[in-house]
Order: C-alpha cells, then structure tokens, then sequence
C-alpha cells in the first residue's frame, strides 16, 4: 500500500490529548523564548527581577462583598489555571 494513502484511525479521546500536547509544547516555546530573550536584555539589579517559569494551577480563596459588611461577604474557592510568568520583562 502506498505510504500517502494509509489511514489513520485515531480515538477522540487521544484527539484531546494531542491538543493538550499542543498547548503544553507552545506554551513552552514561549517560556523558552522569554528565558533566551531574559538573558539578553541588560538588567539593573534592584532585586526585584524574577526569572520566566510557568505557575502551576491551584485552588485559590476570594472573598466576595464590601468590606465594611461582614456578615455579607462570601468566601469561594476558585482554580487558578496554569500561568506563565515572564518576570520583569514581560
């Protein structure tokens, strides 16, 4: 059989996986691009300079409602997603 017209029987679940590859790969990429570019720029030390890294995803407490009302302020827990944090030069 020839090579071009092989088909390719792929299960929607594994679609799914392959779009979360992609978005881990860019997401990566950029890091990297924002590291290189990082080193490149000549920075004043002040020490409040933090290098690129990716945040990872957590659970995070908010409270809700004015602050001079106590009693109808609400507290939630929310999921942060995974965030890329590209420091002082973002």
């Amino acid at each position: 059989m020839d090579e071009l017209n092989k088909v390719i029987v792929i299960h929607p679940a594994q679609i799914n996986l392959l779009r979360k590859f992609e978005y881990v790969s860019a997401l990566l990429e950029k890091v990297d691009d924002i590291i290189k570019t990082d080193h490149e720029i000549t920075r004043v030390t002040d020490g409040q300079h933090v290098r690129a890294h990716l945040r990872r995803g957590h659970w995070h407490g908010f409270c809700s409602g004015k602050r001079d009302e106590p009693d109808a302020r609400k507290f939630a827990y929310r999921w942060l997603p995974q965030q890329l944090i590209s420091g002082k030069y973002s």
